[in-house]
């Protein structure tokens, strides 16, 4: 919007004694006009807790190495959150039974793979959240769901909390891509005196079962297995030099 056109002039062309009256007026008491008030400054935005990286691993192909295929294989958690995951639809907290008045909390997991391939490639894999609090230790029940672009429902097998889920995510060479389980939980099964934090600290993630379902190296003919090369966060699970294991506390 345009500010409208000063009046004092127009007023000070028709009456000049009247516009040199208010100046008369305004110059004696211009020092003793009152202090503007002081306007504290705002407090900074507190600086967002950054993301943690739980493991990290490079991959190949298992039949030799170096092979066709090879990549790396990145989870990081973001700092906890209140509320449901958006990213999960709306209708999560009426298919899931979890209620927003129940003090719902989640923790987002990327698990982010790198193509290093000539090719197209794939990481397919199953995610688990294992509990390993001690018996009668248990400080709340979670629910594990990865998003999905296909527009599923969840909850809808009656498992409210699911502690595995499946994922198969294809990427071009060269190129990365994420995909992002919630860790989902509800105050009101936490035990007395547990913080949201505590449904999480005795959880371990594991991706097991790691998969390559791109046919696009045309030397192969058939899938193949993910082998696991090293780590630089992280571990292999137990009994399972292949797979990838990282605590959350």
């Amino acid at each position: 919007m345009r500010a409208r056109p000063a009046l004092s002039l127009m007023l000070c062309a028709g009456t000049l004694t009247g516009c040199g009256f208010l100046q008369d007026m305004a110059a004696p008491h211009a020092a003793e006009a009152a202090p503007s008030a002081t306007v504290a400054p705002a407090p900074p935005s507190p600086t967002p807790l950054p993301d943690r990286v739980v493991a990290s691993a490079v991959i190949g192909d298992d039949r030799g190495f170096p092979g066709p295929f090879d990549g790396t294989v990145t989870v990081s958690v973001r700092p906890l959150a209140a509320g449901l995951p958006f990213d999960l639809g709306g209708s999560f907290g009426a298919d899931c039974g979890v209620d927003a008045a129940g003090d719902p909390r989640y923790m987002a997991v990327d698990i982010t793979f790198e193509n290093r391939s000539r090719s197209v490639a794939s990481l397919a894999a199953t995610l688990a959240a294992v509990d390993t609090a001690p018996a009668g230790d248990r400080t709340g029940d979670f629910g594990l769901f990865i998003e999905s672009s296909s527009g599923d429902r969840y909850c809808q097998d009656g498992d409210r909390t699911p502690a595995a889920d499946h994922f198969d995510v294809a990427n071009s060479a060269g190129g990365e891509v994420t995909v992002t389980a919630y860790l989902v939980t509800e105050a009101s099964v936490r035990p007395d005196g547990a913080t949201p934090e505590d449904a999480f600290t005795d959880l371990t993630l594991q991706l097991t079962g790691l998969r390559n379902t791109a046919y696009s190296a045309p030397e192969l003919v058939t899938v193949g297995d993910w082998a696991v090369r090293g780590f630089s966060s992280g571990s292999s699970c137990q009994d399972d030099p292949d797979s990838i294991c990282a605590g959350l506390g």
